[in-house]
């Protein structure tokens, strides 16, 4: 993704991707920042495998009601393909605190577990 940083990471084993955030900052007044890493997510559902996205922000010192934003509209989108949405590493409790409809775990870890329970749970009721 050019000019924002990030990275990609795909976990097969889990049916996962890991987009791990490095900007320290993602508030109303990176407007640039914000709109660029909105085109960037909205364009994930349509070439990258993973049935569960996993967005870590344990980089991310501050985020705004823009960026909350986008992850509501991302969840829906991710909903109406098929796919999850799950936040990690939100330091600033944000996404808990204000209860958004996004699941939220302290730890990409803790995601990668849930996961794969739910996966063996679901695969021994076949």
């Amino acid at each position: 993704m050019t000019g924002h940083a990030a990275r990609i990471e795909t976990l097969p084993e889990f049916r996962a991707l890991v987009l791990h955030l490095n900007d320290s900052q993602l508030g109303s007044l990176q407007t640039a920042s914000i709109k660029q890493l909105e085109n960037f997510l909205h364009s994930l559902p349509s070439y990258l495998p993973g049935e569960h996205v996993i967005v870590d922000l344990s980089s991310v010192r501050y985020y705004g009601a823009a960026f909350l934003t986008l992850l509501v509209d991302l969840q829906k989108n991710l909903r109406t393909a098929g796919r999850h949405l799950m936040v990690t590493g939100d330091r600033l409790g944000l996404i808990r605190f204000s209860r958004l409809p996004i699941t939220s775990f302290e730890t990409t870890g803790a995601a990668l577990h849930a996961v794969s329970e739910r996966d063996s749970i679901l695969a021994a009721a076949v």
